[in-house]
């Protein structure tokens, strides 16, 4: 055992001090914020200036570094999926903390050099690879409950991250040893007859975007096609002329979006990027996805909730991404605004500092029809919120059978007053 130890903190700090030419770069993470990384090295020299510049990414990579620490001192747990679907949701938590933790780790190793957090991270990633038997689980929970988002959305893309971060300090038998269990994780959700059955939802995006992710981190040609093809059919298809997802439901929309933007970080060394897939108006997918949220903003700068969700901002993580992407600085205010409501692994990968913080605002500031969201927006002004009028009808998702615009719901906003009135 002690032999095993020694030889893993020889691996790690000898790759470490490789030349740059002996490295494989980077896959599945280009940038921390908006310095490349293209190796384990610069990933820990991109954290460090990132943390220099910006209270806000210091702040979170506090945060990582506590997790990392305290980390060194837990036992992982990794559980089954195979059960009832209640059951699983609770074992899949242990699952999600375990694979942040790995994560951590390994950015904490890579700032570091300490080999305790490297060792730490891959017994995680062995511990998956041990405990969590694709042959077993999978069959299981295609029979069980079929909820493949507990792996494909939760975790997994997360684990893949920690894989390809330390590819360049883990030895070939280990990384082999990883790449045949990815491979063996993602073969349910490359079934064509599983495909079929979820290609018009929010599922289908995440079990897209995990085999893209896979695929990129392996470099695997056949599986980043594949990919690419189920996310463009979900762009072309499932995305309505506003950039909103298909359905009537703004949850389900941020559950696509970030699946397509998982997608498309993950391939960013593609030659043709995903942010840059337009539809028929030259409009990008993505970009349109991310900002069709705005359109829907009320004077206090939250999208206002009814029976059905609550009244908040756009999802911050969303923005955050975006912002850094599009150099949007609208996207980057409202980000910047709600730092506390994102991970701090994903605020330190994506945060870059406002060029100009701007007043959170409607884009376009005038009134709209949104017919795949079944909502439209009356709003006059763009002043301050007390002198702002906003009326939003909710008349539900149109043309097929999930319309209902006979039972309606009417917002009215104004004068620095909310009040909800259901026809």
């Amino acid at each position: 055992m002690r032999f095993a130890c020694a030889l893993a903190v020889f691996s790690a700090h000898s790759a470490l001090s490789a030349p740059a030419a002996a490295q494989r770069e980077i896959q599945t993470i280009s940038t921390i914020g908006r310095y490349r990384t293209p190796g384990t090295r610069a990933v820990g020299d991109a954290i460090v200036r990132v943390t220099r510049e910006a209270p806000v990414a210091k702040a979170a990579w506090n945060a990582v570094q506590v997790r990392a620490y305290n980390a060194v001192n837990v036992e992982p747990q990794v559980k089954s999926l195979a059960g009832s679907l209640a059951t699983a949701r609770e074992a899949n938590k242990f699952n999600v903390q375990t694979a942040r933790e790995a994560l951590d780790l390994a950015l904490v190793f890579c700032v570091s050099k300490d080999s305790r957090y490297y060792g730490h991270a891959m017994s995680r990633l062995r511990l998956f690879r041990t405990a969590f038997n694709p042959a077993v689980e999978l069959p299981a929970i295609q029979t069980n409950h079929q909820y493949h988002l507990l792996y494909a959305r939760d975790w997994l893309p997360t684990l893949v991250y920690v894989y390809d971060i330390l590819y360049n300090v883990t030895p070939a038998a280990e990384r082999e040893r990883t790449e045949r269990w990815l491979r063996q994780m993602t073969s349910t959700l490359a079934r064509q007859d599983v495909w079929e059955r979820w290609k018009n939802t929010t599922h289908g995006s995440w079990q897209a975007a995990a085999l893209g992710v896979v695929g990129a981190a392996l470099q695997d040609d056949a599986m980043l096609a594949l990919a690419e093809k189920r996310i463009r059919y979900q762009m072309q298809t499932l995305l309505g002329p506003e950039g909103f997802w298909a359905g009537g439901s703004l949850t389900l929309h941020y559950t696509a979006t970030r699946a397509f933007l998982a997608y498309a970080e993950a391939t960013l060394h593609n030659k043709v990027s995903a942010y840059s897939w337009c539809n028929t108006r030259g409009e990008s997918y993505i970009k349109s996805a991310v900002t069709a949220p705005l359109m829907l903003l009320d004077p206090f700068a939250e999208i206002p909730g009814n029976d059905h969700a609550e009244t908040k901002t756009v999802p911050p993580d969303m923005c955050l991404i975006g912002a850094l992407r599009f150099n949007d600085a609208l996207l980057a205010s409202i980000a910047f605004s709600q730092t506390t409501n994102v991970d701090e692994e994903t605020l330190l990968m994506y945060f870059k500092l406002p060029d100009k913080i701007v007043r959170p605002q409607a884009r376009p500031p005038h009134s709209v029809i949104c017919p795949t969201l079944g909502w439209a927006v009356l709003r006059t002004g763009i002043a301050a919120p007390d002198k702002d009028l906003y009326a939003r009808l909710d008349y539900g998702p149109q043309g097929d059978e999930t319309g209902h615009a006979d039972k309606l719901d009417l917002y009215f906003c104004g004068n620095g007053r909310r009040v909800m009135s259901c026809d």
